[in-house]
């Protein structure tokens, strides 16, 4: 693990659109680390580990797509909160977000 990613990205810049970074606990292949420092290429990145080895069996970096219930529930959840401009990593607003839950 290098930690850069000039292979894929051929001129530094920082994005600013808005980015979701889905890390699986424990996954070897995308460790946190890594997460991170692609997330670097991006103006505000929204980063969120999840850990679905209570219900998916196997390796979670690919598993999840037989059961991807929760990581749908997660970028749908964080889709939503785009459209109507409101941080994902903020608790202030707590009640849009139970409203966008539902």
């Amino acid at each position: 693990l290098t930690g850069n990613f000039k292979h894929i990205i051929l001129e530094e810049r920082i994005a600013k659109n808005a980015a979701l970074f889905i890390q699986f606990k424990n996954d070897p292949y995308a460790p946190m680390r890594s997460v991170k420092g692609l997330s670097r290429y991006f103006e505000s990145p929204t980063i969120i580990s999840l850990d679905l080895s209570h219900h998916i069996k196997g390796h979670q970096h690919s598993a999840w797509i037989q059961s991807p219930s929760e990581v749908i529930q997660h970028i749908t959840l964080w889709l939503n909160m785009q459209d109507k401009n409101l941080d994902f990593r903020s608790e202030q607003h707590e009640e849009e977000i139970l409203e966008l839950c539902e």
